[in-house]
């Protein structure tokens, strides 16, 4: 990614990258922070970052920026760049590497000992939507952390960060912030079913993947407060146990059961919420629906037809 053709004092950021680099010439001012470099396929002399024989002039850093690659080699640098809060991911066999001038590094925390570099980075496995093979002109939304995802909420305030990511989703006005181009854009409460007055529940806080969600008086537990991703999950709980709300079976006709399951990144786990105060399925186009207009405490949440019923209308919050 860094490369002849930056001018001075240049930034780039909030971008999906696909096989960048370039060699030579001068950088001078050059901050890059915020995106994603997906590295799938990479040929064996593919490298992620590299910086060599570059004339180098004021402050240039490379941060916040997830690496995925099926290539070992993540940088190949010259001494005089600044990398930090990055994640870095090699799918591929053996070790990966990182390059300080000819000097290999064959761990993170290798490289991070002897450069002095990546002090708060990781080397973790970003859990983006779908890691396969992509190029220009393929989906963004691929690049997308899932639930769970290692790049959520450890990005550092780096100043300017700008008003939105790569796919239009608000940033935080004071973070904490995803690293990657894409932003986690969470927001975390119970959903109030508004006909009900009562909230999403998971019964007796149960952790059985397929168990069944119902409506039941709001108490501000770990079972009724819900976190909708950027990927358009609704996860409830969190580390070992956090689950995605589920449409069972990736059903998609009137009665599905609404449940909670391990999180998989399929379509039947991500759901939308809409201005008007509905949640529809992604999958089935279908809304989640308090069954039978019912308001009573255990009434079963499932997917039915969006008729405009209060039944059908919820608040996270």
């Amino acid at each position: 990614m860094l490369g002849q053709g930056f001018a001075d004092s240049s930034l780039v950021a909030a971008a999906a990258c696909y096989r960048e680099g370039w060699n030579g010439g001068s950088i001078s001012g050059t901050q890059i922070y915020d995106n994603t470099s997906y590295w799938n396929p990479a040929t064996s002399t593919d490298m992620a970052v590299y910086a060599q024989n570059a004339a180098l002039t004021g402050t240039n850093f490379f941060k916040n920026n997830a690496i995925y690659s099926t290539g070992s080699v993540f940088t190949w640098v010259q001494p005089g760049l600044t990398f930090d809060n990055n994640d870095y991911w090699y799918t591929g066999s053996g070790s990966p590497q990182w390059f300080m001038g000819n000097t290999p590094y064959a761990s993170l925390a290798a490289w991070q000992a002897g450069s002095g570099q990546d002090t708060h980075s990781q080397y973790a496995n970003p859990l983006l939507a779908s890691p396969t093979t992509h190029s220009t002109g393929w989906p963004t939304t691929a690049f997308v952390p899932q639930a769970g995802s290692p790049l959520i909420n450890a990005g550092a305030s780096l100043g300017s960060m700008g008003s939105s990511d790569f796919l239009g989703n608000p940033l935080p006005s004071s973070g904490p912030y995803t690293v990657g181009a894409v932003q986690s854009g969470t927001a975390t409460g119970e959903l109030h079913a508004v006909g009900a007055g009562r909230c999403l529940d998971v019964p007796g806080a149960a952790t059985t993947p397929g168990t069944q969600v119902d409506i039941w008086d709001c108490a501000g537990s770990a079972n009724q407060v819900w976190t909708h991703t950027s990927g358009g999950q609704l996860t409830v709980y969190s580390g070992s146990t956090l689950m995605c709300l589920d449409a069972w079976g990736h059903g998609t006709t009137n009665g599905t059961i609404v449940d909670v399951y391990t999180c998989n990144g399929g379509a039947n786990q991500q759901w939308t919420i809409n201005a008007n105060g509905t949640i529809t399925g992604v999958q089935s186009g279908l809304c989640l629906d308090v069954a039978n207009q019912g308001t009573a405490n255990g009434t079963p949440v499932q997917l039915y037809s969006c008729n405009g019923g209060s039944n059908q209308q919820w608040a996270l919050q």
